[in-house]
């Protein structure tokens, strides 16, 4: 879904299964509505990238999964061409990468990371941070079955981590 310079607000949920050749669950949003993407608990997810929320304008990014996502290039990808905080609550949700990372964050998107658990094989990183702001993950445990990252950032991106689990196979 891709919203135009407007006042009006993006959501996108959820519960069954969706398998896409390319994103699962994708909003673009110019104008200053919110933007709330929504994986439920009985949700699973196969895709290139799972879930991707992404702000040109003064829009706010809210994306939720409580359910499954199998992914090769990104569970979750958040972006804004402003700088703002982007919540991201996976609670009792998993996210499985097998090539690229489990949360891309790109330029201007400050992480909130809450719950869940991201499952990476392969060369696949848990998080990639583009930017170089500050960012908080808690409640959250990365397994690390390959030969990838549990955090890829630029030089400069700071990561708050709270009751933060890391596993290796």
């Amino acid at each position: 879904k891709t919203g135009t310079t407007n006042n009006s607000g993006i959501y996108i949920s959820s519960g069954a299964a969706i398998n896409a050749g390319t994103a699962g669950i994708s909003a673009s949003h110019a104008g200053n509505g919110n933007i709330l993407l929504e994986n439920k608990a009985a949700g699973i997810i196969t895709a290139v990238t799972g879930m991707s929320a992404i702000n040109t304008g003064t829009a706010t990014i809210k994306v939720a999964n409580k359910g499954i996502i199998n992914s090769t290039s990104a569970g979750i990808s958040v972006a804004s061409t402003s700088t703002q905080t982007v919540n991201v609550d996976n609670s009792s949700g998993t996210i499985s990468a097998f090539a690229g990372t489990g949360i891309n964050v790109l330029t201007n998107a400050l992480l909130n990371l809450v719950g869940g658990t991201i499952n990476v094989t392969n060369a696949a990183n848990g998080l990639t941070f583009a930017g170089t702001n500050n960012h908080s993950l808690a409640d959250l445990i990365i397994n690390l079955g390959g030969t990838g990252l549990a955090f890829s950032k630029a030089a400069n991106a700071n990561l708050a981590l709270s009751h933060v689990t890391l596993n290796t196979a």
